[in-house]
């Protein structure tokens, strides 16, 4: 047996195939291939096996990414068998037992992998470091499936954590000197405290989400004042004439909500790559997208409701204001309204008749329309309030 990866076969792999994994999502890029190749290589080491075989088993394993998830398996053997330049190195045999170990790496497969070159990759491929494993399920999630909500994003992967790692989940084990059964009971440990799960998904989400929040500071207020105008422009355009009228909000508004650290920048996160090869206002190559403003407590334009009631008047509340964009960004308010979310169980907000856009992000949001309110200068606007439903308790 080979105990030792030819450097033809290197750089071919290195060439031709790893770079393939660049165009696949977050979870299953480059890194994720180098890291699978590598401990395949150690665990390898325990057994007589062909280092060749490992290695190219490993490099291949989820090539087949390119046509979808569900079959990337057997689209990845496929992909053994049709290249040509495998037979340089290989026999037909070979080629067979790489395309078969290949197909048995999915962690979802009704049948063990065929030969120890399988269960070697299979293992490999599980990496089983609790915080890895939830980090890479919320990326998937965000590139996979990046319309749903954060509430979405969180049932999602929370199933996901379920029916692939809990106890009776689908995952299973074949190598003992992995390390993988450790860290499987660590994971099975956290899956079952979900308060703690939800903890880790919250910080993996913030980090990696397209859109992150933080303070305003004086600094922001000419960004913000230009945000105000697209917004008003945009409003104008929809047919919305009567919102945001007479100089509001003013310069001065803007200022009292930094001052009371009540103003929050909405900034779109950029890879390490834009950041050096993009310019933008912001000093950490994040471009700032979005403003609102968040207040917790009393509102006392609320105090009174026409048409309907609050259900939460015993509650501590917060108060969205003064929602803006930049133009050409979407998908603002819906940050805006997930980042409050996480602070606080109840919510109100208030929008103009005319703002149909903004009364459309909020049912969808799973805010409730509870009556009439009247602003400072007399007007009305239609009134509507969250409430925490979850987490749930379904499994």
């Amino acid at each position: 047996m080979t105990k030792e990866v030819s450097k033809e076969i290197t750089a071919y792999v290195e060439r031709e195939i790893i770079p393939q994994y660049s165009g696949f999502d977050r979870a299953h890029n480059t890194s994720h291939v180098r890291a699978v190749i590598d401990e395949s290589l150690r665990l390898a080491a325990k057994y007589d096996v062909d280092l060749n075989i490992v290695y190219v088993t490993a490099a291949y394993h989820d090539l087949g990414l390119h046509a979808g998830r569900e079959n990337h398996h057997i689209e990845s053997a496929k992909t053994v068998r049709n290249d040509i330049n495998l037979r340089r190195w290989f026999s037909e045999r070979d080629i067979g037992l790489i395309a078969d170990a290949v197909e048995d790496h999915r962690a979802s497969s009704s049948h063990e992998p065929r030969s120890i070159y399988g269960r070697i990759v299979a293992e490999a491929d599980r990496q089983i470091r609790p915080y890895d494993i939830i980090r890479r399920a919320v990326e998937y999630g965000l590139d996979k499936e990046p319309t749903l909500r954060k509430e979405e994003q969180w049932l999602r992967m929370q199933a996901h954590m379920h029916e692939k790692y809990a106890e009776g989940g689908y995952l299973r084990l074949y190598v003992p000197e992995s390390g993988n059964a450790k860290g499987l009971a660590e994971l099975r440990k956290i899956i079952a405290d979900e308060s703690r799960l939800h903890t880790i998904f919250e910080q993996f989400y913030s980090q990696l989400s397209p859109y992150a929040v933080r303070h305003a500071t004086e600094s922001d207020i000419d960004n913000i004042m230009q945000m105000i105008s697209d917004s008003r422009e945009i409003m104008r355009q929809n047919g919305n004439e009567k919102q945001w009228v007479n100089g509001y909000p003013s310069r001065e508004t803007i200022m009292k909500d930094i001052a009371e650290e009540n103003g929050y920048m909405v900034y779109r996160n950029k890879t390490d790559e834009q950041r050096s090869t993009t310019y933008t206002t912001e000093h950490d190559g994040n471009v700032a997208a979005g403003y609102f403003a968040f207040i917790i407590g009393q509102e006392p334009t609320y105090n009174v409701i026409a048409g309907g009631e609050w259900s939460d008047n015993d509650a501590t509340y917060g108060t969205l204001h003064r929602i803006a964009k930049k133009k050409g960004y979407s998908g603002i308010a819906q940050k805006c309204l997930e980042y409050c979310k996480g602070q606080i169980d109840h919510l109100r907000i208030d929008t103009h008749r005319d703002n149909a856009a903004m009364q459309h992000i909020l049912e969808r949001e799973g805010f409730d329309y509870r009556g009439i309110i009247y602003v400072a200068d007399g007007t009305e606007r239609l009134a509507y309030q969250w409430k925490r439903k979850w987490p749930s308790k379904g499994f």
